[in-house]
């Protein structure tokens, strides 16, 4: 994924991107989250790199993480962030 994809999946400039890439800067907390998301890994890990422990992982579904409460466009930009394209139509169309 590039800076540039990076940033459309989070809606920050490609400069922000390039700030934290580069010079260290630290993104906000909600971005953060965002793209913690994006990534697929923890907020935690982001801030540290150390392993995610797991915690947001049912172990019930051999590691997926629940889904019932997931809005359905942090799905479709979890799926585009993988190199997916999504698209969404009615039943019935």
């Amino acid at each position: 994924m590039s800076a540039s994809d990076l940033a459309r999946l989070v809606d920050v400039s490609p400069t922000a991107v390039w700030n934290w890439e580069k010079n260290d800067v630290i993104p906000r907390r909600d971005t953060l989250a965002q793209i913690a998301q994006v990534l697929g890994v923890s907020r935690d890990f982001l801030r540290t790199g150390a392993k995610d422990t797991g915690a947001d992982w049912d172990s019930t579904n051999q590691g997926l993480k629940k889904l019932d409460n997931v809005p359905l466009e942090e799905l479709m930009r979890a799926i585009e962030a993988k190199g997916f394209s999504v698209s969404v139509t009615p039943k019935g169309s």
